[in-house]
């Protein structure tokens, strides 16, 4: 597709694919519109399918951008069909929220967020965390700001 007219618009594997730092037993995949698509779009996002329990994030960050956290049901066929339990932490209190049903997190720019835990899941489910910057992922150690 990439030698057509129109073939920069299109971002397909292997380029699609990636190894995230954490390690997980399904693929992921991301996309950073600076590394990718060569454009300063204020936009990342990245798919994970989690499918066991797991510490996702360990360190309370904040990043200099809004982001949103999907968690939504891993069947594809009817992404509702949830049942997880995830903890995630906000605030620099670290209070914690459980989501047990398809949610959207919005997380301001600034503000302190995480740890992240899959604490119990029976059905996977697609966690896919949208980032408003061209390059989350590509420039992670840029991006983010540890706090403890």
């Amino acid at each position: 597709m990439k030698e057509r007219k129109y073939g920069k618009y299109f971002l397909t594997e292997p380029e699609l694919i990636n190894r995230p730092r954490i390690p997980m037993s399904n693929p992921s995949a991301y996309v950073d519109s600076a590394s990718h698509f060569g454009k300063q779009i204020n936009f990342s996002m990245a798919w994970r399918y989690i499918k066991e329990p797991m510490l996702f994030d360990r360190i309370p960050h904040s990043h200099d951008f809004d982001e949103f956290l999907c968690f939504l049901g891993g069947n594809l066929e009817n992404i509702f069909d949830f049942d997880a339990t995830i903890e995630l932490s906000m605030g620099e209190e670290e209070e914690v929220y459980l989501i047990e049903q398809p949610a959207i997190v919005h997380i301001p720019k600034g503000f302190v967020h995480t740890p992240l835990t899959f604490k119990r899941v029976v059905k996977p489910v697609l966690f896919h965390p949208i980032a408003l910057t061209p390059n989350y992922y590509s420039k992670f150690d840029e991006n983010i700001k540890f706090h403890k």
